[in-house]
């Protein structure tokens, strides 16, 4: 699909970024003399003409994302990951309404994004998407064991494959649907975290010599 992009590398920034674009608009949507830039702010990066969503977060979320975040309605934050995008939503939301903050402020700062300048790296699928991830994920918040290992194994499937000639899409989705169960389970366990998680499954069922991360590894 030309019209789409999945993201690597960049999630987080971008729904942080999404976020803050939809508290502006709402901050300047009532003013008269600024709907014109709120309209241009929804259709750029909420909703666009066809009425399609412009950014959606992981699938287990978006409905929520989208309630919050694009349609202002109410919602259940029942999750980890969506408390922290009501947190955000309320932090920004709070911030752009303090009474020193202008209306000149909020307008900078939303050209500031529009024009910052980002480096991108397209790849055509999802093999190249495991290379670029495996070997350029070195920025901004540093990876759990987990995610390491999720890596670890979409790796191996493409080198693997790449011997047998056998395309490794297929397999390699299968592993992300594996990860977006464990990842579901996470949210309702709240005595521990993804690498505390990992370190318990490999204390019960594999040898206790060497980090949990190598101990799978090895497995």
């Amino acid at each position: 699909n030309k019209k789409k992009f999945w993201i690597i590398d960049g999630q987080q920034r971008l729904t942080s970024v999404v976020i803050f674009l939809s508290c502006i608009y709402n901050k300047l949507k009532n003013i008269d003399e600024y709907k014109n830039v709120a309209t241009n702010i929804y259709s750029e990066y909420l909703i666009n003409t066809d009425g399609d969503q412009k950014y959606c977060t992981v699938s287990y979320d978006n409905n929520f994302f989208e309630n919050i975040i694009i349609r202002q309605v109410q919602d259940i934050a029942d999750t980890k990951s969506r408390k922290r995008i009501l947190e955000a939503f309320d932090f920004f939301s709070s911030e752009l309404n303090k009474k020193e903050v202008s209306i000149d402020d909020i307008i900078h700062w939303k050209d500031l994004i529009e024009n910052a300048k980002i480096t991108t790296d397209s790849v055509s699928d999802k093999a190249e998407a495991t290379q670029l991830f495996t070997f350029q994920n070195d920025r901004g918040k540093d990876l759990t064991e987990l995610e390491k290992l999720k890596s670890f194994l979409m790796f191996n499937i493409y080198l693997d494959c790449t011997v047998s000639g056998k395309n490794p899409n297929k397999d390699i989705t299968y592993i992300e649907s594996e990860f977006e169960t464990i990842y579901q389970s996470l949210e309702k366990i709240e005595i521990a975290n993804e690498d505390q998680i990992l370190n318990y499954h490999t204390i019960g069922f594999l040898s206790n010599n060497d980090t949990s991360l190598e101990r799978v590894k090895k497995a």
